[in-house]
């Protein structure tokens, strides 16, 4: 039959192999292609085009259950190469079957802002950073399934290039 996607079983974030813990949530970037307006003669009207290739800044959150070094390291005005590996639960509809496949993302990260939460009895701090995020790579099953950087003309999705002709227009190639 087929695919039934159903939670994240659980994720881990890493930078230089050491595992960050209490991190409560990621919230990973939005990818959203630059657009072009285009009108003019020929043309009845607007319409709007996507540039391929080309995005609008990638900014994560990652919310912290106290501040702890690990915020704070988080927080340095660095450049953060981190891995957030985790693993996803399916269900195949046809025979009930539980499984899980893994999937990983590499990103370079600088942080923006941090928000050193709340105090108060009893209660997590839900300390928060927001960071640009410069590249992004995706793997699932341990296959690269996307990988983005701006910098270097880079935007693949599946194994197609979407950028090595501009980059070859460019000299860059």
């Amino acid at each position: 039959m087929g695919k039934i996607s159903e939670a994240i079983a659980n994720a881990a974030i890493y930078e230089s192999e050491v595992e960050y813990r209490g991190i409560a949530d990621i919230q990973l970037p939005k990818i959203e292609q630059l657009v072009a307006e285009i009108e003019g003669a020929g043309i009845a009207g607007k319409y709007t085009s996507p540039i391929i290739g080309h995005i609008n800044s990638m900014k994560m959150t990652m919310t912290f259950r106290l501040v702890t070094d690990e915020t704070y390291k988080l927080a340095t005005p660095d450049a953060h190469t981190i891995e957030i590996r985790a693993s996803q639960q399916h269900r195949d509809s046809g025979t009930g079957r539980i499984y899980r496949e893994p999937v990983k993302y590499v990103v370079i990260i600088r942080p923006i802002s941090l928000d050193l939460g709340k105090l108060a009895s009893a209660i997590t701090a839900d300390a928060s950073e927001e960071y640009a995020v410069s590249y992004i790579a995706g793997y699932v099953n341990g296959e690269k399934v996307l990988e983005i950087d701006p910098t270097n003309y880079i935007f693949i999705m599946y194994g197609k290039d979407y950028l090595a002709d501009i980059r070859q227009h460019l000299g860059k190639a």
